[in-house]
């Protein structure tokens, strides 16, 4: 049995986010929630639609990541924060030393997930995600795979993250343009979203400290496999 519409109406989006829709009994709460829903479903079809493969998370999240093979090199071109031109892979191999002494390789694959939030202001925030597969299989098990992370990019500092960041809204920005990704939401609607990041400065800071601690999972050590990229600039 299918859904009949029987009357349509046009809103100002800003507006009805903002303020509701008392005309149609709709709250403040339950637009926001509407407006969630619509903006992150469009951002996650528009990671499908460029070829990211989903990943389901807890709670209902979901992540998109690289599929080995999905560009020459498994590489994507970007500018930096300083505006120069670099790349960063996105998908990799390391080679796994087993306890028993059998070789085995195992797929790392960067992923993103995108989180609308409507405080201090509307924002789409982007995480980031690691998955982990073997012989063209992902790790099934969340323990292996968090466990996986932890091997794989304990390395991993905040240029690393930074980059690869950058590299996939580059991937999902209008083709011709790096700053700017449109979500089409309908036939004659859509959002554009801008893909370099807000920048601010810190009136504080830290001092990292290094721990000698080993790592108490069940993976074997990964040797990375591929050639050494450029830092990012922060």
């Amino acid at each position: 049995m299918g859904i009949t519409v029987e009357e349509s109406r046009c809103l100002d989006a800003e507006r009805f986010y903002f303020e509701g829709e008392p005309q149609m009994n709709i709250a403040r709460n339950e637009s926001n929630r509407i407006m969630h829903a619509l903006l992150r479903d469009g951002f996650e079809r528009r990671c499908l639609a460029a070829g990211l493969r989903k990943y389901d998370l807890a709670g209902a999240a979901r992540s998109f990541w690289f599929s080995e093979g999905f560009r020459e090199g498994n590489k994507v071109e970007f500018l930096d924060l300083l505006k120069k031109k670099t790349y960063r892979r996105m998908v990799g191999k390391s080679k796994l030393l087993a306890r028993d002494g059998d070789e085995r390789f195992r797929t790392w694959h960067f992923g993103i997930q995108p989180q609308v939030i409507r405080w201090p202001e509307p924002v789409i925030v982007i995480k980031s995600h690691v998955v982990f597969s073997e012989d063209g299989a992902l790790y099934e098990s969340a323990t292996r795979q968090h466990s996986s992370r932890r091997s794989q990019c304990r390395m991993w500092h905040n240029d690393t993250w930074l980059a690869r960041m950058l590299a996939a809204m580059a991937f999902l920005a209008e083709e011709g343009s790096e700053s700017l990704i449109r979500v089409p939401l309908g036939e004659d609607a859509a959002f554009e979203v801008d893909a370099r990041p807000l920048r601010f400065e810190s009136p504080v800071s830290f001092e990292a400290v290094l721990s000698d601690a080993t790592s108490d999972d069940d993976e074997p050590d990964a040797e990375p496999i591929e050639e050494e990229e450029e830092e990012c600039p922060i």
